[in-house]
């Protein structure tokens, strides 16, 4: 029976983990009817793409969510879900579709704070290492390394890399907040200096954030060498 029971749990991970992948391609399919009417204006076929994109998210939404019916904890599908407001949020930010409509850029505020919440929630059901462990595992990294199973280095290689995928997400969000609030004509610097400490948190390359700040909205009116300095710190230290 153990074995069986062994068995079942690696169908459930490989059920878990397709559910996700599947709701990852639906998200895919709706970036591509968005990409092709990027930030064109709201005439009949970009509301058109806007409609077949909508239908391709609610698909991502109830893949994401099957998957949290069988495991409610399941980090990745929060994750996901967390990107999937975001890809809303960014929609409705790109075009000026008529006041009412889901996508309305009034709503793009709502989707942005929704889906910072779905990283953080991910963020959350991940081990945190204390800074003790941290010692501990720097000590005996190399008879960890030796003794480690294959599934247990996949394990700490998968959620590293969901840690990583969620404070860049969330600092996006963040980002995509200022873009929002300076369009809106709200303060927005204060969000722009919570989405660098994000980017900074997440171990952003500094030529990634620059490039991120000459794109914003406000690009002529922000102090890139005042936002840039702590990376600038940071690569002197690597030296």
């Amino acid at each position: 029976e153990k074995l069986l029971r062994q068995a079942a749990n690696k169908f459930e991970e490989v059920i878990l983990t397709a559910l996700v992948n599947l709701g990852n391609v639906y998200m895919c399919i709706a970036r591509r009817y968005i990409d092709e009417k990027n930030n064109a204006e709201a005439d009949e076929s970009s509301l058109e793409a806007i409609t077949n994109a909508d239908k391709e998210l609610d698909l991502a939404e109830q893949t994401y969510k099957a998957a949290l019916e069988r495991k409610s904890d399941f980090a990745d599908a929060i994750l996901s879900l967390g990107q999937l407001e975001f890809e809303k949020g960014k929609i409705s930010m790109s075009f000026g579709v008529p006041e009412g409509h889901k996508y309305h850029f009034n709503e793009a505020e709502g989707h942005f704070l929704a889906s910072i919440d779905f990283f953080k929630e991910s963020l959350d059901l991940l081990p945190a290492a204390t800074e003790e462990d941290t010692e501990v595992d720097a000590k005996k990294a190399e008879e960890k390394e030796k003794n480690a199973s294959s599934e247990e280095e996949n394990n700490v290689a998968h959620d590293a890399n969901l840690d990583a995928q969620a404070q860049v997400m969330w600092g996006n969000a963040l980002y995509e907040l200022s873009q929002c609030y300076a369009t809106a004509e709200k303060e927005w610097k204060p969000m722009l200096g919570r989405a660098i400490e994000k980017f900074k948190d997440a171990k952003c390359k500094s030529d990634e954030v620059n490039n991120a700040l000459q794109m914003h909205c406000k690009a002529d009116e922000i102090d890139k060498d005042a936002y840039m300095k702590d990376f600038g710190k940071d690569k002197e230290l690597e030296k």
